[in-house]
């Protein structure tokens, strides 16, 4: 009676290792898009916030504020009374303003992150 070997082939393992390898750089691409979309959104959200300040700025002192936000570093609207919470992102913000007119026609707002993502808010929408 030949005797009958188990386990399998080095064959065998080389494909389950391909199939494994082809899955996880899908996941880590997927991943990596989550991650990406999750701090633009993050930027979006604070440059909403401070869209928002610059409204009731205008409406309380007939211009727009322009500045530069710099978390620890520089904050031109902490005297305005404009505080980020929770700034542990590395979050840059530029803002340019005119002194009237529609914050569509002369406002913008350049939110930048650690990571390089830009997120340019003008015209009345984001870029």
């Amino acid at each position: 009676m030949p005797l009958r070997q188990s386990g399998y082939t080095l064959i065998e393992l080389l494909a389950a290792l391909a199939v494994l390898s082809i899955i996880a750089g899908f996941a880590v691409v997927g991943y990596r898009d989550y991650v990406e979309t999750a701090q633009l959104g993050a930027l979006r959200q604070r440059v909403d916030a401070l869209v928002m300040f610059q409204e009731n700025y205008r409406v309380d002192n007939g211009s727009y504020l322009a500045g530069t936000y710099i978390p620890g570093r520089r904050n031109d609207f902490l005297p305005a009374g404009y505080v980020v919470r929770d700034d542990n992102d590395d979050l840059r913000l530029e803002v340019t303003a005119c002194d009237g007119g529609d914050i569509e026609d002369c406002f913008k707002v350049t939110a930048t992150n650690s990571d390089g993502q830009e997120v340019v808010w003008n015209d009345g929408s984001f870029r």
